[in-house]
């Protein structure tokens, strides 16, 4: 299981997620995958700061005793908007 709590970066903000999808959300080119990355991410809280996702992060961590990718952050959007990412 590639489980963990993934943070995605983007041009718009920070969305933060527990998931147990890591292989469907990236390519193994390191692309995200858009439909997969909304199913995960659309209904979560933008954070304007990495420092406010890492603490929302720690907190989703709370919940799960060990997860095989911990904390797992998602910077292949970082040139782009959700929008842009869900869309591809």
């Amino acid at each position: 299981m590639d489980d963990g709590v993934f943070i995605l970066v983007t041009l718009d903000g920070f969305r933060v997620a527990y998931s147990k999808r890591y292989f469907e959300l990236v390519t193994i080119e390191g692309h995200l995958v858009g439909n997969c990355i909304k199913e995960c991410f659309d209904n979560c809280e933008i954070y304007g700061t990495m420092e406010q996702a890492m603490d929302e992060a720690r907190r989703i961590t709370k919940r799960y005793h060990e997860t095989e990718n911990g904390i797992c952050v998602l910077k292949a959007g970082m040139g782009k908007s959700y929008d842009e990412i869900v869309k591809e």
